[in-house]
């Protein structure tokens, strides 16, 4: 089966997939459900507040071990929550041990679910659960993550919380197959505390950029209880969210720029200032643009009139001198030029010609560096010929 891009890696058939309509490329998650291969997903966020802040991650990922220790705890919350917001659909619940699990399985038959266990040492109640149905759960020890394909589940509890995206792509996916009858999957996510923000939860399953990817997990704890369906009207939303807070931050961060008493040009007003979006939230493509700039690349910065402190990696040194270097081609005005007209209000002094940025500098100076009369800024070379003559 084709590859899809489930936000953390390609999964094939070990995760999401579709039979038909991709072509052998990467196929985006939202995408799928909207065309109809998967079902669509609705994360539901319990009010279970997990603390996780005295367990350190080691190797990359938190151990079985620690994972059932954390959650050891809140097992009685997690499972009474459960019964009450999945007792009609049929579940499948991933936890850490094989002790775990049959604590678990005890807690789900104390509220009425029809509960069934395995693991790698007991897979006797797996054909029993799969010919029962709604209100039946089975609760398994890591062993349905990869391989297992039951179309008819309509509830997953991931209680083995992990780090990997892939790994989590890999539980979730158990659920995502289309059954006659079948409406969505309901993602049961709880409330985590941690040190780093890099725990696997629902919204990275379509969010590949961790900024979109916290704004809909947001969205989802603001909706506890409720649940969110993670769509394109979601991503489309957080997305939208995303470029506001963005542009809401620089808006605040060039008006603050603008009152420093700094003869260079700081990097991000410049690239506002002449219209290069790509500079202004800079990030490496490629191991070589990450590591810091050269001290060639500092004294060019710095020769050109761009303030070095604020540049962090070698790729955004050289795009920003490319387009310095660019524009002095054009006989575009010079960083420094933009520096100094910006200080007087001109907003558009990225947009002006090197030669129209100096008679409006010259008059400055010839004027005490005093907004002369006449002289107004933003109304372009027009004004400034006006003005001279």
């Amino acid at each position: 089966m084709t590859p899809i891009n489930c936000a953390a890696g390609m999964i094939g058939r070990n995760g999401p997939a579709v039979a038909r309509g991709c072509g052998g490329r990467a196929y985006p998650l939202p995408q799928a459900i909207a065309d109809g291969f998967l079902c669509p997903i609705r994360a539901l966020t319990l009010p279970v507040t997990i603390d996780l802040r005295d367990q350190k991650a080691t190797g990359g990922d938190w151990s079985k071990e620690q994972c059932a220790f954390a959650l050891e705890p809140y097992l009685p919350e997690l499972t009474r929550l459960y019964a009450e917001h999945a007792r009609e659909r049929k579940g499948l619940v991933f936890v850490p041990l094989c002790a775990t699990g049959r604590k678990v399985v005890a807690a789900f038959q104390s509220h009425g679910l029809r509960a069934y266990f395995c693991d790698g040492q007991d897979r006797s109640q797996i054909a029993t659960w799969e010919a029962d149905g709604p209100g039946s759960v089975m609760v398994n020890a890591m062993l349905l993550t990869e391989g297992y394909d039951h179309p008819p589940i309509d509830a997953i509890a991931v209680w083995r919380f992990t780090k990997s995206r892939p790994f989590y792509c890999q539980m979730v996916g158990r659920g995502t197959r289309i059954h006659p009858g079948k409406e969505r999957l309901l993602l049961i996510d709880n409330l985590y505390l941690t040190e780093r923000h890099s725990l696997c939860r629902p919204a990275h399953l379509v969010a590949d950029d961790d900024e979109v990817a916290d704004k809909l997990i947001e969205a989802t704890e603001r909706d506890t209880g409720r649940g969110t369906d993670l769509d394109e009207e979601a991503l489309t939303q957080a997305k939208a969210d995303v470029i506001a807070d963005r542009e809401a931050a620089l808006a605040k961060k060039l008006a603050e720029m603008r009152h420093r008493r700094r003869e260079l040009v700081d990097p991000v007003q410049y690239a506002v200032s002449v219209g290069a979006p790509g500079l202004v939230d800079y990030r490496p493509a490629l191991p070589t643009e990450s590591v810091p700039p050269t001290a060639k690349q500092v004294e060019a910065l710095s020769k050109a009139g761009i303030f070095p402190g604020d540049v962090q990696y070698a790729g955004h040194a050289a795009a920003i001198l490319a387009a310095v270097a660019g524009r002095k081609a054009g006989g575009f005005a010079t960083p420094k030029q933009v520096r100094c007209l910006e200080r007087y209000g001109w907003t558009r002094a990225g947009q002006m010609t090197y030669a129209a940025a100096q008679k409006v500098i010259s008059r400055l100076a010839a004027n005490g560096w005093r907004l002369p009369h006449g002289l107004t800024p933003d109304a372009g070379e027009a004004v400034v010929v006006q003005a001279e003559g």
